[in-house]
């Protein structure tokens, strides 16, 4: 069997712990917080829009985001006006400056993820964003090299919901739209915190699938999370029981182990055959055994082995089967892995649509496969995740802006799970951050704490509201569920503690003091973590159709076609297909009665600020489904 390596494509999900060099100048290190120079004071004022008025406190149009050079300059302010014919037009005033002013940069927006060629013309000027209301982005905006396309600098990002219309839930006829319940309010303000906790209703996820979170909000003190589509969160206030547990490989270290990422496989390997089996289960036993007695459920990191194959293995499986023998009413999954791997920027790089096709469209077991389909997939197997766990995970956080093929990445590697594991569990394991794992440079995100000192940090980008939305909706939909990691504090919103594990720097590159709060671990959410509410909108969309997703049949990818084209026929309604023909990937689930139909749309390459309608093939009916942007839209269809 091959054996796959992650060390090039993960990095540990636990971002305080990574080291990474700053990407921006501190500029003149004798100015301190208090002499920092603002270029500008910014207002802003009402705007007619349409018929009514218009009023947006949101910070990318009142704060923006900033740069430091001899001062704190901003570096991008975003501002609404409307065309002649009422269109609601988005820009950046300050989309003609540069940061880096050299023939080797072009400066661009990712409203979403993109091609690394296709984005070259995206500009974030005079947008016609008036197709979106009710709609959310997070524009990643940064400066592209030419000589390396593939490759880009410091970035700054806004949270922008685009106000005006109610896009949350409705009816079109025998059509209804799921996206967010309806009662979650248009006009948030300005917070950090996603506020699904507060203005979603309490639901349960359909049977049989799995969702879990460690994203912690620091006034959520009843755990009102937990009780939205959750089956464990890491809630400090919840019972053992119902808490998903991190473990960070503390076992492995204190045995030798290599620090993560530091040494090859090969080196990993070779620790594991001199390691003294004794003193191995000893640590495991120390740090894992005795210390999550009877949780939930427990994810073990696993980065000091990464993938781990050879002689010595029984070594490990000694020690995970202690845990099953001595709690056998938790589950255990290995981060990231499953049984298959697939790489997903060697598939968004190279054209394997006839080999996953063939993959996907495999009947032998899995034995046969690996003689005769291995050899020639892009996938990978490790054996050792065959029965070491309870969970085969999919996907993995997104790494780039550039990833476009994130959904349809993690559907084909479900599939191929669920052909030889039917009955275990298959989900999918997100982040709201993007995991920059080279290629793309760290930004600075500047802010003021109580104290009033310009602060910084060096941050990843978060993940553009719409992937949240689709991750979720495939994931609870199509997979058995998804797992949304965060690191293990609380955020607030309050800006007087920083957290103990935060790198915090002042205007002259100086590292500050930090600390949790006093309760429960709480700080500052200093990025925008907005976009989280969209994960939690996708989740409610699929569970609100819980009848059918629970029904006894199957889903099937169906035939498609965008305005005034052909529709998709044979392989081409599958995702290896869609991939790369860049073509809608349309899914449908009936109910057992085939009178009502379950319908996820989504079109990758869809303009993200225009509207556009995908016509679908139902029971022989042909049924015109509204898409917004790249937001998959969940749609159920009556009458059938």
């Amino acid at each position: 069997m091959k054996i796959y390596h992650l060390s090039v494509f993960l990095l540990i999900p636990f971002v305080e712990s990574c080291i990474y060099p700053q990407t921006q100048s501190t500029g003149n290190t004798e100015q301190s917080a208090e002499e920092v120079i603002m270029d500008e004071e910014v207002s802003y004022e009402n705007l007619k829009v349409g018929k009514g008025l218009l009023k947006t406190n949101q910070e990318a149009f009142t704060k923006g985001e900033q740069y430091f050079d001899k001062g704190l300059k901003t570096a991008s302010l975003l501002n609404f006006k409307i065309d002649a014919r009422e269109n609601l037009l988005l820009t950046d005033t300050r989309w003609d400056d540069v940061w880096k002013d050299d023939l080797n940069n072009t400066k661009v927006v990712f409203w979403e993820t993109e091609h690394f060629k296709e984005v070259r013309d995206n500009k974030l000027k005079d947008a016609n964003v008036e197709p979106m209301r009710g709609f959310d982005f997070a524009p990643v905006i940064l400066q592209m090299e030419n000589i390396l396309p593939w490759n880009g600098g410091p970035y700054v990002q806004h949270f922008v919901h685009i106000p005006g219309e109610n896009r949350n839930h409705w009816k079109d006829g025998n059509l209804e739209y799921f996206f967010m319940p309806d009662d979650f309010p248009d006009d948030i303000g300005n917070t950090h915190l996603p506020q699904f906790y507060k203005y979603f209703p309490d639901y349960s996820l359909p049977k049989n699938k799995l969702g879990m979170t460690s994203f912690m909000i620091n006034d959520d003190e009843s755990n009102a999370a937990g009780r939205k589509g959750y089956t464990y969160t890491n809630s400090f206030v919840s019972p053992k029981e119902q808490r998903v547990y991190y473990d960070y490989d503390a076992w492995l270290y204190e045995s030798g182990a290599p620090p993560a990422y530091s040494v090859s496989q090969e080196e990993v390997n070779a620790w594991l055959d001199k390691v003294d089996e004794d003193l191995l289960y000893r640590n495991f036993e120390k740090h894992v055994l005795n210390r999550y007695q009877n949780v939930g459920h427990l994810v073990l990191n696993w980065e000091a082995l990464r993938s781990p194959y050879g002689k010595s293995i029984y070594k490990l499986e000694r020690c995970l089967n202690a845990f099953k023998a001595k709690y056998p009413n938790t589950t255990l999954s290995i981060w990231p892995h499953g049984l298959f791997f697939l790489n997903r920027v060697n598939v968004e790089g190279n054209n394997y649509k006839y080999e996953l096709t063939d993959d996907i469209k495999f009947t032998g077991n899995l034995g046969q496969w690996d003689s005769q389909q291995n050899e020639k997939s892009p996938f990978s197997i490790n054996s050792f995740f065959l029965n070491n766990s309870d969970i085969n995970y999919v996907g993995g956080y997104l790494n780039y802006p550039t990833n476009y093929g994130y959904v349809q990445h993690m559907l084909i590697q479900h599939m191929m799970n669920k052909k030889f594991q039917p009955n275990k569990k298959s989900i999918l394991m997100w982040w709201h951050n993007q995991e920059y794992v080279g290629g793309f440079e760290m930004g600075k995100e500047w802010f003021t704490d109580s104290k009033g000192r310009a602060l910084s940090v060096d941050a990843k980008p978060m993940v553009f509201p719409s992937a949240m939305h689709n991750a979720a909706v495939w994931a609870f939909a199509f997979c058995d569920g998804g797992e949304l990691w965060s690191s293990p504090y609380s955020r607030r919103d309050q800006n007087d503690y920083l957290g103990a594990a935060t790198n915090v720097y002042d205007t002259q590159g100086n590292k500050v003091a930090t600390s949790f709060s006093p309760k429960l671990t709480g700080q500052y959410a200093i990025q925008n973590y907005r976009n989280i509410d969209r994960w939690e909108g996708g989740k409610w969309a699929v569970s609100m159709n819980k009848d059918i997703i629970e029904a006894k049949t199957d889903w099937d990818f169906v035939p498609s076609a965008r305005e005034n084209g052909r529709f998709t026929a044979g392989d081409a309604v599958l995702p290896s297909y869609s991939l790369y023909d860049k073509s809608q990937l349309v899914a449908v689930k009936y109910n057992e009665a085939g009178t009502e139909a379950l319908v996820l749309v989504y079109d990758a390459w869809n303009d993200p600020l225009k509207q556009e309608k995908i016509k679908v093939k139902l029971n022989g009916k042909e049924v015109s489904v509204d898409v917004f942007g790249r937001y998959t839209s969940v749609v159920r269809v009556t009458d059938l």
